[in-house]
């Protein structure tokens, strides 16, 4: 994969919704070495700043598509600040949500077609969607990837 389809790829926020369960796994942990320097009883709790910098430095990846989302839609990074789909004719999708607004911007090949949309690198984070009540979209234990190629176009 060349360096630009790479760029392209990770041009999605920093972090997603599945670092925050990993989070949630590894709190415990963290107040633990944070409690060791500090002697407050309210050192156990996190602050917001401390909270921001493991989530920055924490691998989100792409998850296929098995069904739990729109069937249009191949992969999904969900971030930080929003979500990347990546659809199955290779399209990709920023989607930022701030508040009530949400912005869309769309990258499409200029005449050029995808052939080959392939996830590269798994990750060791699963994650898990339980998309409403329909038992079908519930899917767990899914894998995450460090990049998808989208193959020659």
């Amino acid at each position: 994969m060349t360096t630009l389809k790479r760029a392209l790829l990770i041009l999605v926020p920093i972090v997603g919704m599945s670092s925050l369960i990993w989070l949630a796994n590894r709190q415990s942990t963290a107040s633990k070495s944070l409690t060791k320097t500090e002697s407050s009883p309210a050192s156990s709790v996190l602050s917001k700043e401390t909270v921001s910098v493991k989530l920055a430095d924490l691998e989100r990846g792409w998850v296929k598509n098995e069904g739990q989302w729109d069937e249009r839609v191949l992969f999904s990074a969900p971030g930080y600040f929003g979500t990347t789909w990546i659809t199955k004719d290779g399209e990709l999708l920023h989607v930022a949500v701030k508040g009530k607004e949400s912005w869309v911007i769309s990258e499409r090949w200029v005449r050029g077609k995808v052939k080959a949309i392939e996830p590269e690198e798994e990750l060791p984070t699963k994650v898990s969607f339980f998309v409403g009540n329909d038992p079908s979209k519930q899917k767990t234990n899914l894998p995450t990837y460090r990049y998808v190629s989208l193959g020659k176009v």
